[in-house]
């Protein structure tokens, strides 16, 4: 079989750079959707509730773009509560999720067709996600349905000793809003499923190195 020619020090160094150039174009392009991501959020808060900017619709088609965006960002700044925080920072937010929620928050709290429309996504999110949590529960557009997920989470929760006090008090604190609350549960919630699933794997493990060491010693 003919013997292939290990690769010269001049042609290891060009295929590093091709590599790297191709990941930095990959970030630069990832960077780039991210601010077109982030452009389109603020831009269509600024549409929907200009009302609330001090603005009319007039102004957002002629205002210079980064002067808008500037107000939106001032504006959301008081919907950052501590509710708020605490959540992304659990959550591990980027900056752009975290903008995003940041708008599902202001836009729950100054719109109550909003807030009720956010409500029933997360719980439907949760339901669909969790569906041996929420046993038999199908999405409904009502404030009954919010309710009854939140009940029946946060009594899992309990089942499982993970209601601790302070995520207690978060499903408490009217400074956050329904839909902010139910995303700090199901984040728990995930958390108790991947430690159960980790704490099983590792139960299976033991079970195994137990069995084969029997089956040594009998041998």
């Amino acid at each position: 079989k003919p013997v292939m020619a290990a690769p010269s020090k001049m042609e290891c160094v060009a295929a590093v750079a091709v590599s790297r150039r191709g990941s930095q174009r990959q970030k630069k392009a990832a960077g780039a959707r991210e601010k077109d991501r982030h452009h389109a959020l603020l831009m269509g808060f600024a549409k929907r509730y200009h009302g609330h900017l001090g603005l009319c619709a007039e102004d957002i088609e002629t205002m210079d773009v980064d002067k808008v965006k500037e107000i939106v960002r001032e504006y959301l700044q008081q919907f950052r509560t501590t509710p708020f925080q605490t959540y992304a920072d659990a959550a591990h937010l980027s900056d752009f999720r975290r903008a995003k929620e940041l708008v599902h928050e202001a836009s729950a709290r100054v719109d109550d067709k909003a807030a009720g429309e956010l409500a029933v996504a997360v719980c439907a999110s949760g339901v669909e996600e969790f569906p041996d949590v929420f046993t038999g529960l199908t999405k409904e557009e009502t404030p009954e349905f919010v309710t009854t997920c939140a009940s029946v989470a946060l009594q899992w929760l309990d089942a499982r000793y993970r209601l601790s006090q302070p995520l207690l008090e978060f499903c408490q604190d009217e400074e956050a809003t329904a839909q902010l609350r139910f995303k700090r549960v199901l984040l728990e919630i995930r958390r108790a499923v991947r430690d159960s699933s980790s704490c099983d794997s590792s139960t299976e493990s033991r079970a195994s190195e137990c069995a084969d060491f029997a089956r040594a010693r009998g041998a």
